[in-house]
């Protein structure tokens, strides 16, 4: 301990360097990656002050970045000098003192992943959230799942962090709290009423035999989505959507057994994914899940129902398939 605290973390470095997965965490001192170009690589970054006002910046697999550098060696009053991956030299101002570049070619566009708003699904949590129950089913079999995967959400987060959340009917929740938070919805457009009304501002279709994730059809008649999008009453929330075009896909939103989720707690189809190894839940979170509930099979003896996933993958920093 002496020795440790004989040690200060120097606040302002000459040089950083980022090593990041996600968005959220792409960050040291003066330097920020505002997007990615490939969802599935990770983000390197190596920046330093070269001189005055002059920044070498040499990044892999990063479309954004922003910069605030301080010290004696930059002058916000001047134009700052950007040497991008060697052969890319820009002349930009500070604006509030920060400079925020991006890749040639690219340009952010009207719907973007970003730190805070870039998924996958778990990250919901992370915001001011609520559990929307869907109540408008013409079918009474369907009430009762989306009321009993509702309830055992909220249930399970009480149990975990003894705290009750937010819990809304579809029918009741008014519009400012629809867009003050992250809604965490059960029931597609035909059983939640919240659903229903962002329909036209969602990449999700749901039909009788397939789901469409933005133009891209699967087929299942007895199938579960969930899916993460940002809500599109406040661009900094999300929707979680858990849908199902029957009555036995939405079974697979109340898992038989007592759920083997942590701390994200709201996810029960993501623990029917294929782990790499490298994810601390047992399988690696994503953007959307389908599962094909026709084909659910527990066996004598085991903890939790065989569920095949028909797909899952994650959206692009577009929010694009």
């Amino acid at each position: 301990m002496p020795w440790l605290i004989s040690h200060r973390r120097e606040s302002n470095p000459r040089r950083v360097r980022i090593r990041a997965a996600d968005l959220r965490s792409a960050a040291a001192y003066w330097v920020r990656l505002e997007q990615r170009q490939e969802p599935f690589a990770l983000m390197l970054a190596d920046v330093e002050v070269m001189g005055p006002n002059v920044i070498r910046l040499d990044t892999e697999n990063v479309l954004g970045v922003s910069l605030s550098p301080r010290g004696s060696l930059i002058d916000m009053t001047k134009t700052l000098e950007v040497i991008w991956n060697g052969t890319d030299r820009r002349t930009v101002e500070f604006e509030g003192g920060r400079v925020t570049l991006w890749a040639k070619g690219y340009s952010p566009g009207r719907l973007n992943k970003r730190p805070g708003l870039a998924g996958p699904i778990s990250d919901v949590i992370n915001t001011p959230f609520a559990i929307v129950e869907g109540t408008i089913s013409g079918d009474a079999a369907m009430r009762r799942k989306c009321r009993q995967a509702a309830l055992l959400l909220a249930r399970h987060w009480k149990r975990v962090q003894h705290w009750s959340p937010r819990y809304f009917m579809d029918t009741e929740i008014a519009e400012a709290d629809i867009a003050r938070y992250s809604l965490i919805l059960r029931g597609g457009p035909d059983n939640n009423l919240v659903v229903q009304k962002m329909k036209a501002k969602l990449p999700l279709e749901i039909s009788k035999n397939k789901m469409v994730v933005d133009g891209r059809a699967f087929k299942a008649s007895d199938a579960i989505i969930q899916m993460i999008y940002p809500n599109p009453l406040n661009a900094d929330r999300y929707v979680v959507i858990m849908a199902a075009n029957s009555v036995v896909g939405m079974s697979l939103a109340i898992p038989r057994h007592h759920p083997k989720w942590d701390g994200v707690g709201n996810m029960p189809l993501i623990q029917y994914l294929p782990s790499t190894g490298e994810s601390v839940q047992e399988g690696d979170d994503v953007d959307f899940v389908i599962a094909d509930g026709h084909v659910a099979d527990e066996k004598k003896g085991e903890q939790e129902n065989k569920v095949r996933v028909i797909a899952s993958g994650v959206f692009n920093h577009e929010w694009r398939y």
